[in-house]
């Protein structure tokens, strides 16, 4: 089968200064940590380090690079058996392992799969996964060493808005106090 070349426009590009470019790039041990990214972040068993590589408007949280884009990428360490509660989202939701080994689990039943430690899918090193919208998941590190996993929210909007938890981890985590 012959390769199809797809037309070129011939043109000039845009010449950008070292300055302008300068919020357009994330170093990875300079990331602000959002500590307070998720309300199960109070559950020792649970936390693990959420830093916003890109975050269109800071919408998703603060962000290295937050000019507009139609994603957001997030850098994720953890430990040993750290895993966030079962959810899903309304877009797709990736996930490439960057160090370490990462069990990644889904469906109606990915907490209870997370809790007894059956995964539907281990991710190696640079492995990837799609998980679609509207699927619960959730992830742990298998490694003894704390391990690094990206994450891409393939929306441009806030990444918070519409995510679904089962009942339980519902009252546990997320369930509004009574106002006194």
């Amino acid at each position: 089968m012959p390769k199809v070349f797809f037309p070129r426009t011939p043109g000039k590009g845009i010449d950008v200064t070292p300055e302008e470019m300068k919020g357009r790039i994330a170093r990875f041990n300079e990331l602000p940590e959002d500590k307070m990214a998720f309300v199960d972040h109070s559950d020792e068993s649970r936390r693990r380090k959420i830093c916003f590589a890109i975050s269109p408007g800071n919408t998703g949280g603060p962000a290295a690079i937050s000019v507009p884009h139609g994603f957001h990428v997030v850098m994720i360490t953890a430990g040993k058996g750290r895993r966030p509660p079962s959810h899903s989202h309304p877009y797709n939701e990736v996930f490439m392992c960057l160090e370490g080994k990462f069990a990644i689990y889904w469906g109606s039943d990915a907490e209870e799969k997370g809790a007894r430690g059956e995964p539907d899918l281990v991710l190696n090193q640079f492995d990837m996964v799609s998980v679609p919208p509207g699927t619960m998941r959730n992830f742990e590190c298998m490694t003894e060493e704390p391990g690094k996993l990206m994450t891409i929210f393939d929306t441009f909007g806030d990444p918070n808005i519409g995510v679904v938890v089962p009942p339980d981890i519902y009252l546990k985590y997320y369930k509004p106090t009574e106002q006194a």
